[in-house]
Formats: structure tokens, C-alpha cells, sequence
């Protein structure tokens, strides 16, 4: 071999050290945080949306309790921990929060729910650990909020941990001219 080819595969071995290493567990982690501002209503009904914190009225006066959020990632990324920060003044209600799924004839499906974990007056989370790879070829991803028809609950927003394998970089080695 001559030294133009060795010297073009040390530089690709040493890339792919790097993104090896990067794909370690814990050190590839991305996080994505959406607010109370990113969530919509489903229907035309009344709610309070300050982009901090996402709250609704009561069903009976014009209010609403569904909500999503479109949620945009990488084809190809695992999905590890979705964090859901909230407050909940009510000991009776609870809200959910679901990372769902649809392909493109309309069908939904719930991949997960993580609801708010009973009476808590000051703002608090709850999590849920898992393991989702994103298929952008098949799927789109929204989250959803059902709410109760009341204004004890307080949406603060989310936050969803993913990461990125080291096989999504092998196409730019691929196409990157060295061979």
C-alpha cells in the first residue's frame, strides 16, 4: 500500500474511534425540553398558556383537557427517559401525559403514558425510563396531555433524553471522498 491509502485509513480508524467512543452509554445522550407554549388544544375550547406553564378551565365554562405537541427527532434515535413537570393541588385528578405515534393511514398508537403521581402543591415531576427507536419512515411522533376539567393541575413541560447511535455517521465516512 502506499502511503496516500494508509494515511487516508488512519484518519478514517481515528473517526471512527471518536464516534465509537461517542456512542458509549452516557455519553451520547441528547435532550430535547418542550414548555407549556408548545402544546395545543385539540378543539376550539378556553385554556391559560403563559409559554412557562399550560393550565385549563373547567370543561363546564368553555374549557378544554386534551393537548399535543408535535415532537420532531433524528430517524434512527432511541428514545431513553421522558421527564413530565407539573403541579397537582388536586388529591381526585390527575393528568397524563402520552409519547404516541401514527403512521400515515391515521392509526394511533399510545407507546407511553406517564401520568402525574398524586397531590402535590409545588411543582414536582414524574418519569418513566424506556427504550424507543425513532422510525421516521413509518411513523410520525406527537406528545399529548389529557388534563381534568379543572385548574389544579399546572403543565410546566417535558423533557425526553435520547441518543444517537454511532451508525448514523458512517454514511459521511462513506461518502467522504477517502475511498
Amino acid at each position: 500500500m502506499n502511503k496516500s491509502k494508509l494515511f487516508k485509513i488512519s484518519i478514517v480508524i481515528s473517526l471512527l474511534s471518536i464516534f465509537l467512543v461517542s456512542a458509549l452509554p452516557g455519553s451520547n445522550k441528547e435532550i430535547i425540553t418542550l414548555t407549556g407554549a408548545d402544546f395545543q388544544p385539540t378543539g376550539e375550547c378556553s385554556f391559560n398558556n403563559s409559554g412557562t406553564s399550560l393550565t385549563t378551565i373547567p370543561v363546564s365554562i368553555g374549557g378544554c383537557s386534551n393537548f399535543i405537541a408535535p415532537l420532531q427527532l433524528p430517524d434512527g434515535v432511541t428514545i431513553e427517559k421522558i421527564t413530565f413537570y407539573w403541579k397537582d393541588s388536586s388529591v381526585e385528578h390527575q393528568a397524563y401525559l402520552d409519547l404516541d405515534s401514527s403512521n400515515l393511514n391515521g392509526s394511533r398508537t399510545i407507546l407511553i403514558s406517564v401520568p402525574t403521581n398524586g397531590y402535590e402543591d409545588e411543582p414536582s415531576s414524574s418519569y418513566a425510563d424506556v427504550s424507543i427507536t425513532v422510525d421516521n419512515e413509518q411513523y410520525g411522533y406527537f406528545l399529548a396531555i389529557q388534563m381534568p376539567s379543572t385548574e389544579a393541575v399546572v403543565i410546566y413541560g417535558v423533557q425526553i433524553e435520547y441518543s444517537t447511535p454511532y451508525l448514523m455517521f458512517l454514511p459521511f465516512i462513506r461518502n467522504s471522498g477517502f475511498f
